[in-house]
């Protein structure tokens, strides 16, 4: 499915309240030599999540030279970390089509359970029912703050942030490429 599609498809399940706030963006660097992309989520404009191969395949290379660890131990270092691939995002687009959300909210990956907050599946009074445990994927937090501002409830809960609080940074979800 070509980007535009899948984005298209992906940002029709936002809710109403998020739409034109949130965007999923893409590019791809055709002239690296290899197939070289990035892909990120902003809102109001703001970056505030990205997914970069450059960034993944450099902490990868890195890993495998400094630490003589094998692929798999590698690439499940980087996750956990939350150094997430453009073809990590691209997954979890996908995914994210094709589960409920019910299932979107209980999957192990943070951006597909971060997209389930904003999806328009998730009405207003179970949004506003759900308690996020302490230990919560920081980006999932900022999705459903994000969510929940926009659909103006109170943020009661701690550590859960506000949009004010947006800081591509800080946000804990890994490193934001900021040069495009």
């Amino acid at each position: 499915m070509r980007w535009s599609k899948l984005k298209s498809r992906v940002e029709s399940q936002f809710a109403p309240a998020v739409v034109g706030h949130v965007e999923l963006r893409d590019t791809w660097y055709r002239n690296t030599g290899q197939s070289m992309g990035r892909g990120w989520i902003t809102i109001d404009g703001q970056d505030v999540q990205s997914f970069s191969d450059a960034t993944w395949w450099m902490g990868f290379y890195l890993r495998r030279r400094d630490l003589a660890e094998s692929w798999d131990e590698a690439e499940v270092a980087l996750h956990s970390a939350g150094v997430l691939s453009r073809n990590d995002f691209y997954e979890a687009l996908y995914r994210s089509l094709e589960v409920s959300v019910n299932n979107a909210l209980e999957d192990p990956n943070p951006i597909v359970r971060g997209l389930a907050m904003l999806d328009r599946r998730l009405g207003k009074r179970r949004l506003s029912s759900i308690e996020l445990p302490a230990a919560e994927h920081p980006f999932v937090q900022l999705m459903f703050s994000v969510r929940c501002d926009h659909e103006w409830f109170s943020n009661s809960q701690p550590n859960r942030g506000t949009t004010a609080d947006l800081n591509p940074h800080s946000s804990g979800f890994g490193p934001v490429n900021s040069g495009r």
